[in-house]
C-alpha cells in the first residue's frame, strides 16, 4: 500500500479551510489531500489534472506559473492568493505557498520535478476586507465632498492620526508633510491660534463636545474659514483617553455670507441714492400723501397739500390722458400698474418719473385708495435716448448708420408705395482711400471721413437722408425725385464739391468717389434690394475708371448673383473635400534635375471637372476663405512632401504662395507651426512665395512679420519680381532666400534682347544679393539654353513638366531615383 500523502490526523487537523497538493512542472496536479472535498466540493479524482482549468480569469492569477517554476528550481515562493471556482462555479480565494519536492534522482538537471504546495480558504476574510476598503473609499469620498477632515489624538500612546479629508483641506498629503499636533497648529492663522490651543487645552477636562470657528493659513498663503468640533473621551479614572475633532472647511460659506452682507447694505445705499418716494392717493378726495422723497422728486415743498390735479397740472396733455387711464384700469381689475411720464417742475426743469400703484378695497370691496412708489428715471431716460442715438448713428460722422437708414428707406418705401413716389439710393465709395490712409495715418483718414460727411450733409435737402454705412462708404437717399435725371444732378453735385479737395492742416486734399444709384420702384422694393443694388452699381462705376456715377441695371445682379453661387461653391468645396494640391516641378538649370517643386491648387468640381486658380482665386481673395484655402494648401504641401523626404525620394522644398490677408491674418506664423509639427515637417524643406506688391502696402509690419517666420528656419521667396514696382530699400531689408523671374520675361527670349537684358540684370541683382533664382514658363530649349548661360539656378516649366497630382509627382521624384548616377 502507498505512503499516504498527508497521516491521517494531520489530515483531520486541516479540516475544512486547508489542503495539500503537490504540483509538477508541466502544472499537473499529481496528489492532493483526501479533504479538498471537503473545502472546496471537488472529488479527489476531479481535482487532479491541469491546475489552471479551476482559475478565474483574473491578472493575479497569471502568478502561478511564475512560482511554481520557482519552486521546481528549488526555492520556496513567497505566499500569494489566488481566485478559484469551487465545484459549485462559487468564487473562492485561496491563500498558496509552493515548496520545492525533493528529488530522489540527484543526477537530474533540475533541484526538482515537482513541487508541494498547501492552500487556504481566504475567502471570508477577502470579502471582509474588500468590503472594509469599500466602506474606507466612501468615508473619505464623502469627507472629500462635504470638505471635512477628521482627527484623533490618542492620549495614552501619544499618536496623531488624520484622516484624508483633513490633508486635502490643508492642501498637503501625507507623505509630503506627516501631521502631529504641534504641526496641525502651525496652519492655524496666527491670529486665531491662541483661540485653538486655548481649546484643545480645555476640551481634555470638558465633559461635552467643544465647538470654534477659526482660520487656516496654508503654506500657498490661502486663508481658509473652517469650523472645528471637538471631544474627549476618558476611561474609568476620569484621565483624557482619546480626543477626536472634526474640521469642515465652511470658506465658501463665509464668502456667500460676506457678499450677501455685501449686496445688503450696497442695496440699502442704492435706494437712497435712487431717489424713490412713496405715495397714497385717495379716490374720493384725490388728495395725494407723500413722502419727503416723493415731495423731493416732484418738486414739491415737504408738507405742502398736494391733490392730484397739481400732478396733472405739472405732466404733458398726453401723458396727463395716459395717467387718468391707468387709474381707471387700476380700480377696474386690481392689478400692479405702471407709467413713465415727464413733469416739468415749478422751477422749470424736466423730469421722467416712474409710477407704479396698485387698489386698496374696504371690507366691502369698494375701492378707496391707490397707494404706490415714485422714482426720478431722468439718468435713465437721458442714457436711453444716448444710447439710441449711438445705436442709429455714425460715431465719428454723426450721421445716420446703416440700422437708422434701413428704417428711413423703410419709411421712404412706405410714403411714396402711398403716394406712387419716387426716390433714388446713392451708394458713395471714395476712390482709393486705402492709400490715404497708408499715406497719411489713420487719425487724418477719420478726419477726412468727417469732412466728406460734413459735405455731403450740406449737399443734402431737409427731405433728403446721408449715412455713413462704414469704412469710406456713404448712402445718400434722395427723395422727391419726379425724373431719374434729379439722382444724376445730386451725383455731379457731389463729385464737384469732393474735386475742390479738403483741407486738414493747412494741406488741400484732392478726392474722388464713385457713386451707384439704384431707384425706386424699379430697381427694388425693400432697403436691402435698393442698397445692394446700388451698391452693384458703384462697383460698375469703379469698373469704369472711377471719379463717376452708374444706374444699377439687372446684369448687374445677374453678376452679383454669380459671385454669390460661386462663394458659397467655394465653401462648400472645401468642406466637401474637393480641392486638390498639384506640384509643378522646379529643375536645376544644369543637371536639369528636379530640386524642388511649387504647390499649386485645383478644384475637382462635379459639374465642371478640373478648374485652374484662375476660375476661382479672384472670387476667394474677396472673402476671409483664402486664408482657409491658403492655410489647408500650407498642410498638404508640408504632409507631402515631409512624407518624400522620409522615402528618400529627395524632393527639395516646397513652395507655397500667400495671400495677402494670409500675411494681415495674425495667425500664420502659428498655422506654420502647427503644419510643421502636425507632420513632422522640417522648416527648410518649404518655402513661402509672396508678391512684391502685399509687402510694399504694410512694409514695416510685413517685414516684421516675415523676418520671424525667417527665423523658424523657413524660406522665402519674392514672386512676380519687377512686374510692378520694385523697391530696392525693401529687397535688401526682406529676409530672402529665392527671387523668381516672372515668365513675362521669359516668354520672348531669346528674340527679344530687352527681355534677355532685364533678365540678365535680375540674375546679376540676385547673385549681389546672395539670392537663389528660378525662372517661370520656360517651354523651349533655346529658353533654357539662356538661362544656363545667364547664371540662372532653376527653372520650371512646360518644357519639362506641368503642374502634376501628388502621385505623378511623386512617380517622377521615383523615377529621378532610379536613374541616379
Amino acid at each position: 500500500m502507498a505512503t499516504p500523502l498527508i497521516p491521517d490526523e494531520l489530515q483531520a487537523a486541516m479540516g475544512t479551510t486547508h489542503f495539500f497538493f503537490v504540483m509538477d512542472a508541466q502544472g499537473q496536479l499529481t496528489e492532493v489531500s483526501d479533504n479538498i472535498e471537503s473545502v472546496l466540493g471537488y472529488a479527489k479524482a476531479d481535482f487532479l489534472g491541469a491546475y489552471d482549468r479551476f482559475l478565474t480569469p483574473r491578472p493575479e492569477n497569471e502568478r502561478v506559473g511564475h512560482f511554481l517554476e520557482q519552486a521546481i528550481s528549488g526555492h520556496p515562493s513567497p505566499a500569494f492568493s489566488i481566485e478559484m471556482c469551487d465545484a459549485s462555479g462559487q468564487k473562492r480565494w485561496l491563500q498558496v505557498q509552493f515548496f520545492p519536492k525533493p528529488n530522489p534522482d540527484e543526477h537530474a538537471g533540475r533541484a526538482s520535478v515537482q513541487a508541494e504546495g498547501f492552500a487556504t480558504d481566504i475567502t471570508v476574510f477577502s470579502q471582509l476586507l474588500e468590503e472594509s476598503s469599500r466602506l474606507t473609499q466612501r468615508l473619505e469620498r464623502a469627507q472629500r465632498l462635504a470638505k471635512v477632515g477628521i482627527w484623533e489624538y490618542d492620549h495614552v500612546g501619544d499618536d496623531f492620526y488624520c484622516s484624508p479629508g483633513l490633508h486635502a483641506i490643508l492642501a498637503v498629503s501625507q507623505d509630503d508633510c506627516p501631521l502631529t499636533m504641534d504641526v496641525f497648529l502651525e496652519f492655524v492663522d496666527p491670529a486665531d491660534r491662541h483661540q485653538v490651543s486655548q481649546l484643545l487645552h480645555s476640551v481634555v477636562t470638558a465633559s461635552h463636545p467643544l465647538r470654534s470657528e477659526y482660520r487656516l493659513r496654508l503654506r500657498d498663503g490661502q486663508l481658509r474659514h473652517v469650523v472645528g468640533e471637538t471631544e474627549t473621551l476618558f476611561d474609568a479614572e476620569g484621565n483624557p483617553r482619546l480626543t477626536t475633532g472634526t474640521l469642515q472647511d465652511i470658506t465658501d460659506l463665509h464668502l456667500t455670507e460676506k457678499k450677501v452682507s455685501h449686496m445688503r447694505s450696497l442695496l440699502a445705499e442704492t435706494e437712497s441714492i435712487a431717489q424713490i418716494g412713496s405715495w397714497e392717493l385717495e379716490l374720493d378726495t384725490h388728495r395725494l400723501h407723500y413722502s419727503k422723497g416723493a415731495y423731493l422728486i416732484h418738486g414739491f415743498e415737504v408738507g405742502r397739500e398736494v391733490v392730484l390735479e397739481d400732478v396733472f397740472a405739472q405732466m404733458p396733455e398726453n401723458d396727463r390722458r395716459k395717467m387718468q387711464a391707468e387709474i381707471v384700469k387700476a380700480t377696474d381689475t386690481g392689478e400692479e400698474r405702471e407709467l413713465v411720464h415727464a413733469i416739468i417742475r415749478e422751477d422749470g426743469t424736466k423730469r421722467w418719473l416712474l409710477q407704479r400703484g396698485v387698489t386698496k378695497y374696504d371690507l366691502a370691496g369698494k375701492p378707496v385708495r391707490l397707494v404706490g412708489t415714485v422714482q426720478d428715471i431722468t439718468e435713465r431716460k437721458v442714457a436711453e435716448e444716448e444710447l439710441y442715438y449711438l445705436a442709429h448713428h455714425d460715431a465719428l460722422t454723426g450721421l445716420a448708420n446703416r440700422s437708422l437708414f434701413t428704417d428711413l428707406l423703410h419709411q421712404a418705401i412706405a410714403e411714396n408705395q402711398r403716394n406712387h413716389g419716387a426716390f433714388a439710393v446713392l451708394f458713395i465709395d471714395l476712390d482709393h482711400f486705402k492709400e490715404i490712409n497708408d499715406s497719411l495715418g489713420h487719425s487724418k483718414g477719420d478726419e477726412v471721413i468727417k469732412l466728406v460727411g460734413q459735405r455731403l450733409h450740406g449737399l443734402s435737402r431737409d427731405s433728403d437722408s446721408i449715412a455713413r454705412l462704414g469704412g469710406d462708404e456713404f448712402a445718400f437717399l434722395v427723395r422727391d425725385l419726379y425724373v431719374p435725371s434729379g439722382a444724376i444732378v445730386v451725383a455731379e453735385k457731389i463729385l464737384e464739391d469732393l474735386h475742390r479737395g479738403l483741407v486738414i492742416d493747412g494741406e488741400r486734399y484732392y478726392l474722388s468717389a464713385s457713386i451707384g444709384i439704384s431707384l425706386f420702384p424699379e430697381d427694388g422694393n425693400t432697403p436691402d434690394l435698393l442698397i445692394r443694388n446700388a451698391d452693384a452699381a458703384m462697383y460698375h462705376a469703379k469698373d469704369n475708371e472711377r471719379n463717376t456715377y452708374a444706374f444699377y441695371t439687372h446684369e448687374m445682379t445677374q453678376q452679383a448673383l454669380d459671385h454669390v453661387q460661386l462663394d458659397n461653391q467655394l465653401r462648400q468645396a472645401l468642406l466637401l473635400h474637393q480641392f486638390e494640391v498639384w506640384y509643378q516641378p522646379k529643375y536645376d538649370c544644369q543637371s536639369e534635375r528636379i530640386v524642388g517643386s511649387e504647390a499649386l491648387i485645383r478644384w475637382q468640381h462635379p459639374e465642371k471637372g478640373l478648374l485652374l486658380p484662375g476660375a476661382f482665386i479672384d472670387e476667394a481673395e474677396k472673402t476671409d476663405l483664402i486664408v482657409d484655402l491658403g492655410e489647408w494648401v500650407l498642410h498638404q504641401a508640408c504632409e507631402h512632401n515631409a512624407r518624400w523626404h522620409r522615402m528618400g525620394l529627395a524632393p527639395g522644398r516646397v513652395s507655397v504662395n500667400i495671400s495677402p490677408k494670409q500675411l494681415a491674418k495674425d495667425r500664420l506664423k502659428s498655422t506654420l507651426l502647427n503644419a510643421l509639427g502636425t507632420y513632422q515637417c522640417e522648416p527648410d524643406w518649404v518655402e513661402l512665395e509672396i508678391i512684391e506688391r502685399f509687402v510694399m502696402s504694410d512694409p514695416k509690419r510685413t517685414l516684421w512679420l516675415l523676418n520671424e517666420i525667417h527665423e523658424l528656419g523657413i524660406a522665402l521667396s519674392i514672386d512676380d519680381f519687377g512686374t510692378e514696382y520694385s523697391s530696392l530699400t525693401y529687397l535688401k531689408q526682406m529676409p530672402l532666400s529665392t527671387l523668381k523671374i516672372d515668365r513675362a520675361f521669359v516668354k520672348d527670349i531669346p528674340d527679344d534682347p530687352n527681355d534677355m537684358a532685364i533678365v540678365e540684370a535680375m540674375l546679376a541683382l540676385a547673385d549681389k544679393f546672395q539670392l537663389q533664382t528660378v525662372a517661370e514658363g520656360v517651354e523651349t530649349e533655346a529658353q533654357l539654353a539662356f538661362l544656363k548661360d545667364a547664371g540662372a539656378d532653376a527653372f520650371q516649366g512646360f518644357l519639362k513638366s506641368r503642374a502634376v497630382p501628388a502621385e505623378q509627382f511623386e512617380a517622377l521624384l521615383q523615377a529621378q531615383r532610379k536613374d541616379a548616377p
